[in-house]
């Protein structure tokens, strides 16, 4: 929470300062430290999506038949429906641009 807190804060400061900036250089900077956090911030949660998933694939298979490893299924399919929809959310953008060139 403290991660996700202090991103949003750091994102919505480069925000305000690109939008009150005077000089086109200053407001690129901005803009580029902006783009920079976000794509770290995406790598980070594709990793931590990825270490989830294997771990509780490891639950999975070191457990046995029970209620518990039916919890643990649904959870590795919430896991997956995810990482595919955050995928979507991420390629978006590249694919809006590629059909404004091509069309």
């Amino acid at each position: 929470v403290r991660f996700a807190i202090g991103i949003s804060v750091i994102s919505f400061y480069l925000g305000v300062f690109e939008v009150v900036c005077t000089a086109q250089s200053t407001c690129s900077g901005y803009q580029l430290s902006r783009y920079i956090l976000h794509s770290g911030v995406y790598l980070v949660v594709i990793v931590a999506m990825n270490f989830n998933l294997q771990m509780v694939y490891t639950q999975i298979a070191e457990a046995p038949a029970s209620l518990e490893s039916g919890k643990l299924y649904r959870k590795h399919q919430a896991y997956k429906i995810f990482r595919w929809i955050f995928l979507a959310f991420i390629t978006a953008p590249t694919a809006e641009l590629f059909l404004k060139v091509t069309v």
